[in-house]
């Protein structure tokens, strides 16, 4: 964990001196440049705390949504049958995935 936290010491320090792509594609720039903009103001054991807190959260939904599909598909053998038939329909089958059984 202490290596972790100097990573984002370092990326934080990094993305203050160098901003990256503008939001929302560079998550670490906004949150750095909310704080220049008059937004609430973040210090830094707050700012690294919500890097934290936003890569668990990510991590989280997609090991929940893949458990979720691999259940689901089990589930309705047809179903499973038709996305390995037809692999265009993964982007609905994910979509499906999450609106019928919810990775939070």
């Amino acid at each position: 964990m202490t290596d972790f936290i100097d990573y984002l010491v370092t990326l934080v320090a990094r993305r203050r001196a160098h901003p990256g792509d503008p939001p929302p594609h560079d998550v670490l720039t906004q949150l750095i440049q909310s704080e220049a903009d008059g937004g609430e103001r973040l210090d830094e054991a707050e700012l690294l705390h919500n890097c934290i807190f936003i890569l668990n959260a990510g991590h989280e939904m997609t090991t929940n949504l893949i458990g979720n599909g691999i259940v689901l598909l089990a589930q309705w053998p047809e179903q499973r049958t038709r996305l390995l038939t037809d692999p265009v329909l993964i982007d609905s089958a994910i979509e499906e995935c999450l609106r019928y059984e919810s990775s939070n």
